[in-house]
């Protein structure tokens, strides 16, 4: 339930209370006629009785917190006034006293507690003081101590709602305020992602329009030397040919590189199977699409038993292989290159790119390696890249192993 400090009406019951207090007290006092009612001073004590019923049903219902600071005394003093007059019109009447207690809890939900003391000291010596007028002065003691008793129980009681209802609004005001706060969350993290789906579009966006306007420059320029030396060196223009169309097959290679990473939100198939098409693929004879003129044999290899992971991590590891494997064709003048996916250890995943090529003049990697290594940071992971000591190249990734917690291990 909405919780406003502006609202000066709290739904609650008092007020029903306090008018089912003062219509017990007069419907009892009627009953053994201790008021005349045809007379102008009992129609006159009934009349402020419905007065004092409305003003407290009102009363009962205010809230302190949102009243200016001399309204709740006011109404109090209203309420004690119109109680003063009913006591002493009705002569103290039987029943006429549960007035008073009504009185006593209203003043206790409208005033500050040193406040709500005093009223309620008031309201008790104004009920002792119409005991001590209109009852037999043998028996002052002891319906003095009976009301102090029914005062205190008043008191109590009302205290304890009071607080109670103070509790319930204060949970309701911070159930409301978390509620809120999670919404924000969640629209935040929601922008967040969107914010960062766009910047990744963005980035492959320039990547290909770099990287394939690198190609189409570079292939251009080598067709046109081609058709300018078909005529006179016809050997020379088919190299220049021969180079143009290994620039178109790299070119495309880069293409397909960024609809894969363009594809990361649509469903993907098990990692390992991706894998084993991916390596299926640079290994293929004839013109694969990674395919080198060095007829490089490309090996899949599985340690442990596979599981289903994260699908960021997934991702990043497919990421990873398929940038060793491309390195491996254009830079390592390697005869076979193995990927290995390491699925030994519980609390962490690797995967190995291994070939047996010239391996790597510098240890420094290029703008791939490094757009790897930030994106495996983001996962917890890390990226290595050496020469073995053996000869050829090594590509590691590793990251801490998150499984999805609906999948089964394959």
């Amino acid at each position: 339930m909405p919780v406003s400090g502006k609202k000066s009406i709290s739904l609650n019951a008092g007020g029903w209370v306090f008018v089912g207090v003062v219509a017990l007290g007069y419907g009892m006092t009627l009953w053994y006629r201790d008021i005349d009612v045809s007379t102008a001073r009992g129609a006159g004590c009934v009349a402020l009785g419905l007065i004092y019923a409305v003003t407290g049903y009102f009363c009962s219902k205010c809230d302190k917190d949102s009243l200016p600071e001399w309204s709740g005394p006011l109404l109090v003093a209203v309420l004690i006034g119109l109680l003063a007059a009913i006591l002493f019109t009705s002569r103290m009447a039987e029943q006429i006293f549960l007035c008073a207690l009504a009185a006593a809890g209203v003043s206790l939900s409208l005033l500050r507690p040193l406040a709500a003391a005093v009223a309620e000291v008031v309201i008790y010596g104004i009920t002792v003081a119409a005991l001590k007028e209109f009852t037999n002065p043998e028996f002052l003691v002891r319906n003095a101590l009976s009301m102090l008793s029914a005062f205190a129980f008043v008191v109590v009681f009302t205290v304890i709602t009071i607080r109670a209802g103070r509790k319930r609004t204060e949970a309701e005001r911070l159930s409301l305020a978390l509620e809120e706060a999670n919404g924000r969350l969640q629209n935040q993290s929601s922008r967040m992602a969107e914010l960062a789906r766009v910047m990744e579009r963005n980035r492959l966006a320039r990547d290909i329009h770099d990287g394939l306007g690198h190609y189409l420059t570079t292939i251009h320029v080598q067709l046109e030397a081609a058709q300018a030396l078909h005529p006179g060196d016809p050997g020379r223009a088919m190299e220049a040919v021969v180079k143009a169309h290994g620039l178109a097959r790299e070119a495309l290679l880069e293409v397909r590189k960024s609809v894969e990473w363009l594809k990361a939100d649509e469903p993907q198939r098990a990692l390992v199977d991706r894998l084993r098409d991916l390596a299926a693929t640079v290994d293929e004879s004839g013109a694969g699409a990674l395919r080198s003129k060095r007829g490089l044999s490309v090996r899949f290899e599985i340690l442990g038993e596979s599981r289903p992971l994260d699908s960021e991590i997934e991702q990043g590891f497919y990421r990873v292989a398929q940038e060793g494997l491309t390195n491996v064709r254009k830079h390592a003048a390697a005869r076979n290159a193995t990927v290995f996916i390491d699925y030994r250890e519980s609390g962490r995943v690797a995967l190995r790119v291994l070939d047996d090529g010239r391996g790597a003049a510098s240890a420094g990697g290029g703008h791939g390696l490094a757009g790897l290594g930030e994106r495996l940071a983001l996962l917890g992971g890390s990226i290595r890249a050496q020469n073995q000591s053996r000869g050829g190249f090594c590509l590691e990734a590793e990251i801490p192993a998150r499984n999805t917690p609906e999948a089964n291990p394959a």
